[in-house]
């Protein structure tokens, strides 16, 4: 954690200490340890293995003044806000990711191609990324610009 606190250079950078302890060595011992990532100098907790509504709740109660992070999809974002959690992340998502990426490819290897008009403009990608300011940069220093269509 020091290691992490001494490299940062951006103050927006959190640092967030993971805790694998709870499958391992139990409750007690993973909040002394987050304890100590709080001392150290740790932005945030994420503990590992929470398996059930019990588990969120003795992590909020026995862990109240730190910033917490759950990992999971067993809980609502608004179940986990409610409980205090300031960041949740869920993995679920890659999931849902790495379907459409299969079926994608199973098309492409039965029919030759891929028919990518049900899944937007390439627009909609290049204006969530952001490239329209890059195309401003680009055009301001007499970069020749890549469309997109």
């Amino acid at each position: 954690i020091h290691a992490a606190l001494d490299a940062r250079n951006d103050p927006e950078f959190v640092v967030i200490a993971r805790c694998d302890a709870y499958a391992v060595t139990g409750w007690e011992d993973t909040v002394r340890r987050c304890r100590e990532y709080i001392d150290a100098g740790a932005d945030m907790v994420f503990v590992d293995g929470i398996k059930s509504a019990e588990d969120l709740q003795a992590y909020a109660k026995d862990l109240p003044d730190f910033p917490r992070m759950y990992n999971g999809d067993l809980f609502s974002t608004q179940e986990v806000a409610e409980l205090g959690y300031k960041l949740m992340i869920c993995g679920g998502t890659i999931w849902l990711i790495y379907q459409q990426l299969k079926a994608s490819y199973e098309e492409l290897k039965t029919q030759g191609k891929v028919d990518t008009s049900r899944y937007g403009t390439r627009w909609e990608v290049a204006e969530l990324l952001g490239l329209q300011d890059v195309y401003e940069l680009e055009s301001k220093y007499g970069v020749s610009q890549a469309t997109v269509s």
